[in-house]
């Protein structure tokens, strides 16, 4: 009798190991990027804080930006700096207000600057290697999380992202980007709207 309620029980393991192989979250991840694979493009608004320590900093964006790397975007906030449009194409950026060219800075160590925070994030999210995923509850709703930092790192080392995303458009809500444990860089999307190829 011990010996059938032994290979029962073996069974049984065996049945919940074999459906532990992929969680739903990890599913939902991978679903994920392959939507945003087919998108042509996406546009919006970020809200974005950067914070360098001593001083933190608050800008509203308008941007369009299209996954080979190209963003676009016009500062709409703080108004001393409304109007000043970013164009980012492949690592290099430029702001241009009234025709003047002016170059931006880093904000962390990696070279990151506040204006490439968000072409940053989407492309993480197209692909980064993805370290977690979760569901969670944000505004009363159930979204998915995703962190992504390089597989041969530890938590709190280098660079890692998070994303927050919208489980019935696929869209970006909200991330932020760290850099060796501390946000540097928070962003919440609004108003998004995508072209998919």
């Amino acid at each position: 009798m011990r010996r059938i309620c032994s290979v029962f029980a073996l069974i049984i393991l065996v049945l919940i190991l074999a459906g532990c192989g992929t969680s739903k979250p990890d599913k939902a991840a991978h679903t994920l990027r392959e939507q945003l694979l087919t998108m042509e493009q996406l546009g919006g608004t970020a809200y974005l804080t950067a914070d360098y320590g001593l001083r933190i900093y608050e800008y509203t964006m308008n941007f369009d930006y299209w996954p080979e790397g190209e963003l676009e975007l016009c500062l709409t906030a703080p108004e001393n700096l409304a109007g000043i449009g970013v164009y980012l194409r492949e690592g290099s950026a430029a702001l241009r207000y009234d025709g003047m060219v002016v170059s931006t800075g880093p904000l962390t160590s990696g070279g990151l600057s506040p204006l490439e925070a968000v072409p940053s994030l989407l492309q993480t999210a197209v692909a980064g290697y993805v370290a977690e995923s979760a569901f969670e509850m944000l505004d009363g709703a159930q979204v998915l999380r995703i962190s992504y930092r390089s597989p041969e790192t530890q938590v709190g080392v280098g660079e890692e992202a998070t994303l927050w995303f919208d489980l019935q458009t696929g869209l970006p809500l909200q991330g932020e980007i760290f850099s060796d444990g501390y946000r540097v860089i928070a962003v919440t999307f609004a108003g998004l709207t995508s072209t998919v190829g």
